[in-house]
């Protein structure tokens, strides 16, 4: 791997500690129940992958200098893409994503253990706070690493993370925007990310309730503060005039653009759509 500012190893140090603190967290939650260590795994893996694909390119020559936070969205979309081979031929090619993210893993440990070394208070510090946003995902009740047992004995298991569960699960298994309630009637609602859950448990294999309660904690909220962050650290680089700005930065404001205006412009369809029905019932 190339080497990076002691800033950007210690946010990579920071994912990492947080996708592995609510991996150990959800595991001992289940502890006298079926526990999937398996699924476990190769959800703490595919995030090593999401994150240091970056460093994947930078093995090249020449390569195509993208912020982090490119590479993390290039990353979704080879995780897209493999499942569309996955369907077509009988080999599970995520195993090899789970074997790359291993070895980039290692790679990274190897030649940052200093960090750990010097700063054990940080270290320690990332600790809890993982340990915390984990904790504050559970905290509201909404949803539950036991989710099954819960439903199953009749206790707490709130109407939102169903209802999430099942928009990402006709994404999945139908491609169809819909609830399938009354037929597969259109629900634009919040659909990039029930998409991306979607190919998530496709690739990992599992169903959309168990990607919301389990898999969620070690992908998505890891993944938010490593974007989250990175951004964080290209502002401060443009202000302060430490790297020239080049017009592959555009795409992150062009992106963020797309996903704020999408949502409004099928609200505007979908106000119109009403308006010719009751025009047309009256």
């Amino acid at each position: 791997m190339s080497q990076n500012s002691i800033l950007e190893n210690q946010i990579y140090y920071l994912v990492i500690i947080l996708s592995f603190t609510s991996s150990f967290l959800v595991t001992i939650s289940r502890i006298g129940f079926e526990n999937d260590y398996l699924l476990v795994t190769k959800s703490f893996f595919t995030l090593i992958f999401l994150i240091f694909l970056p460093e994947l390119f930078k093995l090249r020559k020449k390569f195509f200098k993208f912020n982090q936070i490119i590479y993390f969205f290039f990353s979704i979309l080879i995780i897209i893409f493999i499942n569309k081979i996955n369907s077509i031929i009988y080999f599970d090619l995520s195993y090899l994503i789970f074997l790359l993210g291993f070895i980039l893993l290692v790679i990274f440990l190897k030649q940052n253990s200093y960090l750990i070394l010097k700063n054990k208070k940080i270290f320690f510090l990332f600790i809890l706070f993982g340990i915390w946003a984990c904790s504050a995902y559970y905290s509201n009740h909404y949803i539950n690493p036991l989710i099954y047992e819960k439903i199953i004995n009749g206790s707490w298991a709130h109407r939102d993370d169903l209802f999430h569960s099942a928009l990402s699960g006709m994404i999945k298994t139908y491609g169809v925007y819909s609830n399938g309630i009354n037929g597969l009637l259109p629900l634009n609602y919040h659909i990039f990310s029930h998409y991306i859950f979607a190919e998530f448990s496709k690739f990992l294999n599992v169903n959309t309730l168990e990607f919301y309660s389990i898999i969620f904690p070690i992908i998505i909220i890891p993944g938010f503060f490593y974007c989250f962050l990175f951004s964080c650290l290209v502002f401060i680089k443009i202000n302060n005039n430490e790297e020239n700005y080049n017009n592959s930065n555009i795409f992150i404001f062009l992106f963020f653009f797309f996903n704020t205006i999408y949502p409004a412009f099928t609200y505007v369809l979908a106000i119109r759509k009403l308006s010719i029905f009751k025009i047309t019932k009256l």
